[in-house]
């Protein structure tokens, strides 16, 4: 099992910067290796909502199937999928007064079978992979706006 946490601030007000990350549709903008993203349930994000998103995860071209577990807006959405391997990420989102905004992202895992094996070295290759977003994010949002 891994579980890996990293934050950042954004200096962008606490609800564009939940409102972006909580649309999927935004994914292939800051999350690398994001290539693709297909809403599948219609309407808002809720608890129950399903996505798919396709790319390179992990090292690895695939495609994946993610259910909303949780979301408070403005606040936490929680996802999960089962494949290749049970993940879960967490999103949180707190002001960092009226102009910024804390964001933590994280994710645990719970690779299957031989997967097990390499979950040390995946869990560090997430976090270096969690970094980098965070980063780019925070340029998307800072420089680019929500709406760009």
């Amino acid at each position: 099992m891994f579980d890996v946490r990293a934050e950042t601030v954004v200096r962008r007000p606490q609800a564009e910067v939940a409102a972006f990350c909580a649309d999927p549709e935004n994914g292939p903008r800051w999350r690398s290796g994001l290539a693709t993203v297909r809403t599948i349930s219609p309407g808002r994000i809720v608890a129950g909502s399903l996505f798919e998103v396709g790319g390179r995860i992990l090292g690895r071209t695939r495609a994946c199937t993610y259910q909303v577990i949780a979301h408070e807006p403005g606040r936490r959405l929680v996802v999960r999928t089962g494949t290749p391997f049970a993940l879960e990420t967490t999103y949180l989102w707190e002001g960092e007064g009226p102009e910024a905004t804390r964001m933590v992202l994280r994710t645990t895992g719970q690779p299957r079978g031989l997967a097990r094996l390499t979950a040390a070295a995946k869990g560090r290759a997430l976090r270096r992979e969690i970094v980098k977003d965070l980063r780019r994010l925070a340029i998307v949002l800072e420089f680019g706006g929500a709406g760009r």
